[in-house]
């Protein structure tokens, strides 16, 4: 008896999958879309919430190519009977996945394609300079040697910028920006003397009207030992598009009692790209500091 059910069974599933309910390519396409959501669920940033969900996932899958969940368990069936055919739908998955892999890395790349340029432009900096030699003769014997110094400036790429007496501070200027979101890293050390007050980088975005945007500033304190400091801002539009930025800037460093000692270095702006999702959230943010400030 158990064996003439089985061989009832074994003839059903055989009639039930003498042909497949999907040809080679719409096999093809559902596998593709079925990996791609085998893809997503794997990622960790993806919480579907629990078993449920994941069928609902494949559940849509299922919907938008006009089958069953039994009717693709019977293509399954059917083309690895066959395993030629099953070649023939797998190496256009492949291709189709891959050339999918190849056009999202094209994107990727444009979209990040400053990410890793520094935008810091030259900057200028003021040098001593020992003029030459002045003589002064009273008849045919020199009497003295003048030397004189003097004050220039440079305009330089900086590797390290000195805080001093001579170089209180630097300005930054960056024009015509675009939408996007601006970065600043660099590494400042401010020896126990400095006698500024409330020493910080604040950033401000400008427009030719002269309107500003003030993000939020990052303090910076004398320390025993170098320290690392970054500010980010996502700029919306071009209305503000020009960067004007001091290092470092201060309350009081205008009084002639106040002193600056110190270096900057590691300096670096970035355009940083963000997928729009994160744009939004960032932005959400600043508008959120903006009310409160």
């Amino acid at each position: 008896m158990k064996q003439q059910l089985l061989a009832a069974a074994i003839a059903a599933l055989v009639a039930a999958c003498s042909s497949a309910p999907l040809s080679e390519r719409r096999f093809a396409d559902l596998l593709v879309d079925i990996h791609t959501v085998d893809g997503v669920l794997s990622d960790p940033r993806v919480s579907p919430g629990g078993e449920r969900e994941k069928y609902m996932y494949y559940t849509g899958v299922f919907q938008k190519h006009g089958v069953t969940r039994e009717q693709f368990d019977s293509c399954v069936h059917y083309y690895s009977a066959q395993p030629d055919r099953y070649d023939r739908v797998y190496d256009r998955v492949l291709r189709v996945l891959e050339g999918r892999d190849t056009a999202n890395i094209l994107v990727w790349r444009e979209l990040t394609r400053e990410d890793t340029v520094n935008l810091l432009p030259p900057l200028r900096v003021n040098r001593r300079d020992t003029l030459l030699a002045h003589y002064i003769y009273y008849g045919h014997a020199i009497i003295d040697t003048l030397h004189a110094v003097a004050v220039s400036q440079q305009t330089v790429y900086p590797d390290t910028l000195r805080l001093d007496d001579l170089n209180p501070r630097y300005d930054i200027s960056l024009d015509n920006l675009q939408p996007g979101r601006y970065e600043m890293r660099l590494r400042v050390f401010l020896d126990s003397t400095d006698t500024g007050k409330n020493n910080r980088i604040a950033p401000r975005f400008i427009s030719l009207a002269g309107d500003t945007l003030f993000p939020r500033p990052v303090n910076i304190y004398p320390d025993a030992s170098p320290r690392d400091h970054a500010w980010s801002f996502y700029l919306q539009d071009t209305t503000r598009g020009h960067l004007r930025l001091r290092l470092i800037e201060s309350d009081s460093l205008d009084r002639p009692a106040a002193r600056r000692s110190g270096w900057i270095t590691n300096i670096a702006i970035y355009r940083k790209y963000l997928p729009p999702k994160e744009a939004e959230r960032v932005i959400e943010q600043q508008q959120l500091w903006q009310r409160e400030r």
